[in-house]
């Protein structure tokens, strides 16, 4: 009467073939790892430039100072520095750039947006006498 099982021999070849697979999948793995990472940062990314902008919509404009105004943000693990920058282009129109850059993480590229709001304080002169 034979026995059932495995020998050691075929443990050994399954064993073999099994590392031989994973080994060759690890390329695969590591791409989409760092894939992972990289929509993880642009998501924090996008929404510390998402709260500026929220910030920035909720204020009216003329109350909004104009100049440079940076900032700190953790987005755990990475740190942004968020920058906004308010200029009145006409007495009529202002815009803000907010620019989102990773500290200590040049793999993260950084974001920058721009709003044009129109400012509904002083005279409208549409050009007519």
């Amino acid at each position: 009467m034979g026995r059932r099982g495995f020998t050691l021999i075929e443990a050994l070849i399954a064993l073999s073939v099994f590392s031989i697979v994973a080994v060759g999948l690890s390329p695969v793995m590591m791409r989409r790892a760092r894939a992972d990472r990289m929509a993880t940062a642009a998501t924090y990314r996008w929404a510390l430039a998402a709260e500026s902008v929220n910030r920035i919509n909720a204020t009216p404009a003329a109350a909004l100072a104009t100049g440079v105004v940076c900032d700190s943000a953790n987005a755990l693990p990475i740190r942004f520095q968020r920058c906004v920058t308010t200029t009145n282009v006409t007495t009529r129109l202002q815009r803000v750039v907010v620019v989102v850059l990773p500290l200590d993480q040049a793999w993260i590229g950084g974001d920058t947006l721009t709003i044009e709001r129109a400012n509904n304080v002083g005279p409208l002169n549409l050009g007519s006498p």
